[in-house]
């Protein structure tokens, strides 16, 4: 009698065994299948990343929404000299030339290129 009480709770811990098993391995499969996906996403996402980047589009959107011109050498200040500027004191350069730049690009920052 013992022996039949012990090979029914045996078979009955083996059942309830291989259907863990069984939904652990089923549980693995959709996460690796998950992965694979995931994977592909962020290769094909890196694949946009590289194309959007690229200098050349870069520079023909920078041509088309904005409409900026090659700096010039007087147009170059140090961050000194524009903080002495705004803190009205006497700056390096000519007040002159610093105001109509930053005058400029404040202008072209409003209204972009169409």
């Amino acid at each position: 009698m013992f022996s039949v009480f012990v090979a029914v709770f045996m078979g009955c811990g083996l059942f309830e065994f291989k259907y863990k098993v069984a939904s652990l391995n089923s549980q693995a499969r959709k996460l690796e299948k998950e992965i694979t996906q995931t994977q592909c996403n962020i290769k094909i996402l890196s694949a946009e990343l590289q194309y959007l980047t690229t200098p050349k589009r870069l520079q023909s959107l920078a041509n088309r929404h904005f409409s900026l011109d090659k700096a010039e050498v007087n147009q170059l200040f140090s961050l000194r000299e524009v903080k002495d500027y705004f803190e009205g004191k006497t700056p390096t350069v000519e007040r002159d030339s610093l105001q109509s730049l930053l005058t400029k690009a404040s202008t072209v920052s409003r209204s972009p290129k169409k």
